[in-house]
């Protein structure tokens, strides 16, 4: 061999080991980066007011009233499915019961949703098994401020389990039955968090079809792929059962029976259901400038709807080439994990950004495997050069683009002081609140709220105060028997057991909503007669109600 011929082995080869080091050192540095600032956001999370996650907080409160002895269902009616209860409650008796042991769960369960999505890449790319770990890590950040515990979040395990059981299944066929009876059982457990676990057994299961029947060419075995269905199906019934005993051994299983479904009902009217096309539409931002938009909007506008951006849709096809071009080594449980999230965001039918969660996580695993394939691509010596250069430009501009986005999304919180050491805004319902507290010495008093936005829920948490009946209030206005019924319920408890602190989260004079309130007439004669007014908080006020008895001040009159 000439010299002129090792010369340029020897300048093929180390154009290869520059071109390798320089990806995998962009990647490492760029992932590691974004990491280091998202442990800085979880440090700060740790002291962020529990009112800026509404729902979970309310979760975590009826956690905390189920220890105690009132269980759902039985001592009062709620939307949310038992297994969102169980899972806080297991945070309870783990972590503690204050508002700090709160974020403890929060970003521990956020920290084991991204190893289990390292996990899942790492048999397909293990350079997106790491960028998987980093993006998925970023939910508390971009979901802020509604958010990252809610029930969207706590499917995800799941979802994502049921996925890595149905690719077992199909890569060991000796023990099929045992992956597929736990991916059955996993998806059983995400239907009591929300029903949309349904439509997902069905995805999986065509998922395992397509992928063990026809990909293999076999059309002699779907009638064991039928009785594989079966199984899985058995195993989903399975859960849902196991998960359904503790309401039973409580006396609490009828109540959940009779009365989730006509709830249910009474708020689908009262928060009706978007058209399909609309959710569709505005599901992700079409402008030039939002290439890199976050999840999250302004963290002091907690009625902000996130999007999905550019990035994403960009990202989808440059996934199914991979896809298409991987074959063995191709992850396609992630578009199981994408069309799962969409419907459950078009099922939902509302268009809140946590409806998007699913969804956002999905991309974030189909973001970090196309960026490992395109870098094995673009460091591969055997392939044509035209192919290395074009893998080396996307990876890097995928790079450049999550790094921009990171950016993006700090830049939201400037001015909160939610990523640093300063005071923090708290919602002026629980701040005043916290004054009829501290003024009457009402610490471990019992509240009761009526406010569908839940912000006064967290203050049982805050200042150690008792949260009695339902703080969820569309049950009480609309003019069905359930709620008469439940209107009755309401006015009996504040007669037996009359609360220290009432708050009701008001609204425009001339809305249904206060038109309705000005109707409840047996509410109205409760609070004229028993409590006076403490304060009005806020644009749509939030009426803050302390017993007579208690403040020394005579019953006011009502501002409706």
């Amino acid at each position: 061999m000439s010299d002129r011929t090792n010369s340029s082995l020897l300048f093929k080869g180390l154009r290869s080991i520059t071109v390798a080091r320089l990806l995998s050192t962009a990647v490492g540095i760029a992932s590691f980066w974004i990491l280091a600032r998202t442990l800085r956001a979880f440090y700060y999370s740790l002291r962020w007011p529990v009112s800026i996650c509404p729902d979970a907080a309310l979760h975590w409160v009826e956690g905390l009233r189920l220890l105690n002895g009132t269980w759902p269902y039985r001592d009062v009616l709620t939307l949310n499915l038992p297994l969102t209860y169980y899972i806080n409650v297991l945070g309870l008796l783990v972590f503690g019961r204050d508002s700090f042991s709160f974020r403890i769960l929060d970003l521990s369960w956020v920290v084991g949703v991204a190893v289990l999505s390292s996990l899942y890449l790492l048999r397909f790319t293990r350079l997106g098994a790491l960028v998987a770990f980093v993006l998925v890590l970023r939910l508390p950040v971009e979901a802020t401020p509604l958010g990252a515990f809610e029930r969207e979040t706590l499917m995800l395990p799941f979802w994502l389990g049921a996925v890595l059981c149905l690719d077992r299944a199909m890569d060991v066929p000796k023990k099929r039955w045992l992956w597929l009876g736990l991916a059955g059982l996993l998806g059983g457990a995400s239907a009591l968090i929300k029903p949309t676990g349904l439509v997902f057994l069905a995805l999986g299961g065509l998922y395992y079809v397509f992928f063990a029947i026809y990909r293999a060419s076999a059309p002699k075995k779907i009638p064991a792929t039928l009785v594989a269905g079966l199984w899985t199906s058995s195993g989903f019934v399975l859960a849902v059962v196991l998960l359904l005993l503790p309401l039973l051994m409580a006396g609490a299983l009828t109540g959940f029976l009779n009365g989730w479904w006509p709830y249910f009902q009474v708020w689908s009217e009262l928060e009706p259901h978007r058209p399909f096309m609309s959710l569709l539409v505005e599901l992700v931002s079409y402008r030039l400038r939002d290439l890199t938009l976050p999840l999250n909007g302004p963290v002091y506008e907690l009625g902000s709807i996130g999007h999905l951006s550019w990035l994403h849709l960009i990202a989808l096809p440059l996934f199914l080439h991979a896809l298409y071009l991987e074959k063995e080594r191709a992850a396609a449980g992630c578009l199981v994990l994408a069309i799962g999230g969409l419907f459950h965001y078009l099922i939902n039918g509302k268009g809140y950004a946590y409806h998007v969660f699913p969804l956002w996580f999905a991309f974030q695993l189909i973001l970090a495997y196309t960026l490992g394939v395109y870098v094995r691509w673009a460091v591969d010596s055997s392939a044509v050069r035209s192919r290395r250069v074009y893998a080396t430009c996307l990876a890097l501009g995928l790079i450049a683009v999550l790094i921009h986005m990171d950016l993006r999304s700090y830049d939201l919180y400037s001015g909160s002081n939610y990523l640093s050491d300063g005071p923090l805004a708290e919602p002026e319902s629980q701040r005043v609140v916290g004054e009829a507290v501290q003024r009457y010495g009402l610490t471990g008093a019992r509240l009761q709220t009526l406010e569908p936005d839940l912000v006064t829920v967290a203050a049982t948490l805050t200042y150690d105060l008792q949260l009695v009946g339902n703080p969820m209030d569309q049950m009480y206005w609309c003019d069905s028997e359930f709620c008469r019924d439940q209107r009755r319920l309401l006015i009996d408890r504040l007669d037996q057991e009359p609360p220290e602190i009432i708050v009701i989260a008001g609204a425009p004079p001339d809305s249904s909503r206060m038109q309705n309130l000005a109707a409840f007439r047996e509410l109205n004669e409760v609070l004229r007669s028993e409590y006076a007014l403490f304060a009005e908080a806020g644009r749509s006020p939030h009426y803050v109600f302390v017993r007579s008895d208690l403040s020394g001040t005579r019953p006011s009159r009502l501002p409706w």
